[in-house]
C-alpha cells in the first residue's frame, strides 16, 4: 500500500500549501525510506519464522554472530 501512495504524491497533484518546493521531496524521500524499513523488517520477521518452524530453534541469531566474532578476537589475542 506504501508505495502506491509514494507515487500518487510524486506524480499526482498534490496540495502541500506554503513550501511545496521543499516539504515534497521531503516528504517523499521519508517515506520512501519508511518502506525500505518495512521492507527490512517484514524480512526479519520471515527470516525468523523459518527458522523457528525449520529448526525450532528460538534463540537469537544476531547474539550468536556477536559471540562468535568476540570469541575470534579473544583466540587472536591468546595466540599473539
Amino acid at each position: 500500500m506504501l508505495p502506491v501512495f509514494i507515487y500518487q504524491i510524486a506524480f499526482n497533484e498534490v496540495d502541500f500549501g506554503m513550501g511545496e518546493v521543499v516539504i515534497k521531496p521531503f516528504f517523499l524521500y521519508m517515506l520512501c525510506c519508511l518502506f525500505i524499513l518495512h521492507v527490512y523488517w517484514l524480512n526479519l520477521f520471515l527470516q525468523i519464522i523459518y527458522r523457528f518452524v525449520a529448526t525450532g530453534d528460538d534463540e537469537d541469531v544476531q547474539t550468536e554472530a556477536a559471540f562468535e566474532e568476540d570469541d575470534k578476537k579473544d583466540d587472536k589475542v591468546k595466540v599473539q
